[in-house]
C-alpha cells in the first residue's frame, strides 16, 4: 500500500514538473537576442525622429517561421528587400506559415518582412551586427524609417534574422485570430492538468 502511494506521488510530481516546463515554453515566445535587435532598431528610429515600434507577438511568430525557411540557405551577407514575402506568392508555403501563427493573409499584406544573415562564427555580437545590417541597408532603411509601421517582431534561426514590420491597420497588423497565449487557453490547460492529478490520486 505504501509503495503504491509512493508511486502515485512520483507520477503526480513528474506530471506537474513536465507541465510547468510546458507552460513556461507556452508563455515565453521571445529570446534576449531578438529582443535586443528590436530595442536597437528602436534606438535607431528614435535618433531618426520616428516613433518607436511596439512589440507585436503575431509579427514575432511570423518572423520566427520565416527565419526557419532560411535554415538551408548559405549566408553571403547580402541583404535585399526582394527576400521579403509581403505577398503570398513569395513563399510556396506562406499560408502554412500564417496558419502556424494563427494569422490571416488579409492582416499581413500591408506589413513588410526583412531577412538578414550574420556570417560570423561568434554570435555574441549577433544582435548588434543584425541591427547594423538592417539599418544601413538602403533597401531596408526606407521601411524601417517609415512611420506607417507601428509595431514589429524579430525572429531568428542560426545566423538568420528576420524583422517583421506591422501597421496599425487591419491589412497589416498581424493580429492573431486565436491567440494561443490567451488567459482562457492557459486556464483550460490548468483545468485539464488538475483533473488528471485528481484521477491519478484516486487510483
Amino acid at each position: 500500500m505504501a509503495m503504491a502511494s509512493m508511486h502515485r506521488s512520483m507520477v503526480v510530481s513528474l506530471v506537474w514538473t513536465n507541465a510547468l516546463l510546458l507552460l513556461v515554453a507556452f508563455v515565453i515566445s521571445d529570446d534576449s537576442t531578438n529582443t535586443q535587435v528590436l530595442a536597437d532598431i528602436n534606438k535607431y528610429r528614435e535618433s531618426a525622429g520616428v516613433p518607436l515600434l511596439q512589440y507585436n507577438p503575431g509579427a514575432a511568430c511570423m518572423a520566427n517561421q520565416v527565419a526557419q525557411q532560411y535554415k538551408n540557405t548559405q549566408c553571403n551577407n547580402v541583404t535585399e528587400a526582394d527576400t521579403s514575402p509581403g505577398l503570398e506568392s513569395d513563399f510556396p508555403n506562406y499560408l502554412d506559415l500564417l496558419n502556424a501563427c494563427k494569422l490571416a493573409l488579409l492582416n499581413t499584406t500591408g506589413g513588410q518582412v526583412l531577412a538578414d544573415c550574420i556570417p560570423v562564427a561568434d554570435l555574441s555580437s549577433a544582435a548588434a551586427i543584425a541591427t547594423q545590417n538592417f539599418t544601413l541597408s538602403q533597401e531596408y532603411q526606407k521601411y524601417i524609417n517609415m512611420s506607417d509601421y507601428t509595431s514589429a517582431g524579430v525572429g531568428s534561426y542560426n545566423v538568420w534574422f528576420v524583422l517583421v514590420l506591422a501597421t496599425n491597420t487591419s491589412s497589416g497588423n498581424y493580429a492573431e485570430t486565436n491567440a494561443a497565449q490567451s488567459p482562457y487557453s492557459i486556464s483550460c490547460f490548468m483545468s485539464v492538468l488538475l483533473g488528471l492529478t485528481g484521477v491519478l490520486l484516486s487510483v
